[in-house]
């Protein structure tokens, strides 16, 4: 854990011993939640922090609460309020964790392929509010039989100004390419392809509701997906960037559906790897497979319009094609060619942070200084 306002670490522990943490999130009462490759969702009491050391006293020493979780997917948690803050996060009011949760002993491996398991719990109850198998809503793509692995969750906390009323709303990606729309675990709406067809979704994140919101009565939700590279530089550039709008369907009785916005970002044919809206939901941040953060604008307009501002090269960038992967990949540079090891040039993670609006990102393997985080200093308008 780090402090910013001191720019430096206050405090680590190991939370999943000889695996990758894939995840982490904040509870507003004092608490982190981690994910881990080892298949565990873990809670930890964060002890209090003394301002006169710049540091906090004692390190988590061992989890009070844990979730078995995926450990094969690429799938990260999502965690939000129940409801649209208005404030400061408010360790009061409910808040939904959606995961894929871990496939039991007896399935066998037709069972596993058909789809996947989409789970919800509500804290602090720590009920199972919501339990979907994801694999009965249909294929995304003609002729296939499976939608592949669940590949990213966004939830949406419930507004007023929403014509639907289902409690509990998640959005999730899969392998195939689908993005579908869950209300309290019945699909109301779906888009099939959206990055190409049978191409995967690897990131999605949702622009910040409190940022969007006008005197009407529709509520408009702008979400930015990613998708990986189409190949050398040499192949016709694809598709790795969309933004989709959830609104409302005047002519069906306002449900919701999913609509890509006329406006576009021209593909980096590169891949992206994270996603992250600034508070306002004026600036997204695209981390990308070759270690370069793409800054995209989001125009205030009648309809949402989009525009890249440029990038940001981190540590280790470089023009080159990377494999997908959370760790140091050997990769082969012709076909059945000589092996040479490599180490990620893949934005992992980014996000603006709260308040100084100061973009964080993962700093790559590649650059040499594995576990480091880079923070940027871009576009903000707060000192």
């Amino acid at each position: 854990m780090w402090i910013l306002e001191k720019r430096r670490p206050a405090v680590q522990w190991i939370g999943h011993p000889d695996t990758h943490v894939t995840c982490l999130h904040f509870w507003p009462d004092e608490i982190l939640i981690s994910q881990g490759r080892d298949g565990y969702i873990r809670f930890w009491t964060i002890p209090p922090y003394e301002v006169g050391q710049g540091c906090l006293k004692h390190p988590p020493t061992q989890a009070f609460a844990q979730i078995p979780t995926c450990d094969v997917t690429f799938c990260h948690m999502s965690f939000w309020p129940s409801v649209t803050p208005t404030g400061d996060l408010d360790p009061s009011i409910a808040y939904y964790l959606a995961h894929v949760p871990r496939g039991g002993e007896e399935e066998d491996n037709s069972t596993r392929e058909s789809g996947y398991t989409v789970e919800v719990v509500e804290l602090p109850k720590n009920v199972i509010v919501v339990h979907t198998e994801a694999g009965d809503v249909g294929s995304a793509t003609v002729g296939s039989s499976s939608s592949g692995m669940c590949m990213a969750l966004q939830g949406i906390p419930r507004h007023p100004n929403a014509k639907w009323n289902q409690s509990c709303l998640v959005l999730v990606a899969n392998e195939a390419g689908q993005l579908l729309l869950f209300g309290d675990g019945v699909v109301l709406a779906r888009l099939n392809n959206c990055l190409g067809t049978g191409i995967p979704i690897m990131a999605m994140s949702l622009q910040p509701i409190p940022a969007i919101l006008e005197k009407e009565d529709k509520l408009k939700l702008l979400m930015a997906l990613g998708g990986p590279s189409g190949g050398s530089a040499d192949e016709p550039s694809q598709v790795d960037l969309l933004f989709v709008q959830l609104v409302s369907d005047e002519t069906d009785r306002d449900n919701p559906v999913l609509r890509p916005i006329s406006n576009q970002i021209p593909g980096a044919n590169v891949g992206v790897s994270s996603l992250s809206w600034r508070q306002d939901g004026r600036l997204v941040a695209v981390g990308q497979w070759d270690g370069r953060i793409r800054l995209v604008e989001r125009c205030v307009k009648q309809k949402p319009t989009v525009r890249c501002l440029g990038w940001l090269t981190s540590l280790g960038g470089l023009d080159e094609g990377e494999l997908l992967g959370d760790w140091a990949a050997t990769t082969v540079t012709k076909p059945h060619g000589p092996m040479i090891d490599q180490k990620s040039t893949t934005i992992r993670s980014c996000f603006f942070t709260p308040g100084s609006d100061w973009l964080v990102s993962a700093a790559p393997a590649n650059a040499g200084a594995a576990g480091s985080i880079l923070v940027w200093d871009v576009y903000r308008t707060c000192k």
